[in-house]
């Protein structure tokens, strides 16, 4: 994260001090469960939750995050609306670009090591086709669905089936009408029971980009 604060803990409690180092984060349903959720400022985005956090740094080095709870949040005296808000518009500064899968897994077998692999071209999506939306760290970039201006800068105005990989990355399908339903949603069930741990395990469905209304809704 390029915005990030220094850990003293007078600028954590400063809300002007930490707007710019606030982040959105999906939650995994294991938090909910383990009761975790219970002391975190959190909202809804359609099945999910949304948790909120403040991106760190210690001496010039990156030093993770810590989750916003609801006695911090109380401090800043701000509304959830503000905080969400704010998050949303510091994920503009992050880096996203919805990139083709292929590509992904070329420069991760070392193929195109060190080069910048752009967003995708509209002329570039196409059916039968996969793509990746995270940001340019791939930490908790699953994040970007909730950014509609995102959306639009990398969709181009198309419409994709949503299929949440992970906390860290959402993967786009151009949509089609020949695709089942049920197909999709045993991609995600596969997905998360062979590559991904629980705790970053979102949801067991898929899910609907309409490029054209420019929302997101679940599949029916």
């Amino acid at each position: 994260m390029n915005h990030q604060i220094d850990t003293k803990i007078s600028t954590l409690l400063n809300w002007d001090e930490v707007r710019n180092s606030v982040y959105p984060v999906l939650a995994s349903p294991v938090m909910e469960k383990s009761g975790q959720l219970q002391e975190l400022v959190n909202t809804d985005f359609l099945d999910m939750k949304v948790i909120y956090t403040i991106w760190l740094r210690k001496d010039g080095l990156e030093a993770g995050y810590i989750r916003i709870s609801q006695a911090l949040f109380e401090h800043y005296k701000i509304s959830i609306e503000e905080l969400h808000r704010q998050a949303l518009k510091n994920l503009n500064k992050d880096g996203y670009c919805l990139r083709d899968m292929k590509a992904i897994l070329e420069e991760l077998k070392g193929m195109k090591e060190g080069e910048a692999q752009p967003s995708a071209e509209e002329s570039e999506i196409e059916a039968g086709k996969m793509f990746v939306l995270t940001n340019k760290d791939r930490m908790y970039g699953a994040a970007g669905i909730l950014n509609r201006t995102i959306l639009r800068e990398q969709c181009h105005g198309k419409s994709f089936y949503i299929l949440p990989s992970s906390v860290h990355e959402t993967i786009f399908i151009p949509f089609v009408e020949e695709i089942d339903q049920t197909e999709l949603d045993h991609m995600v069930s596969e997905i998360n029971r062979a590559q991904v741990i629980p705790e970053e395990r979102l949801t067991s469905h898929s899910y609907f980009y309409d490029g054209q209304a420019d929302e997101i809704r679940i599949s029916a």
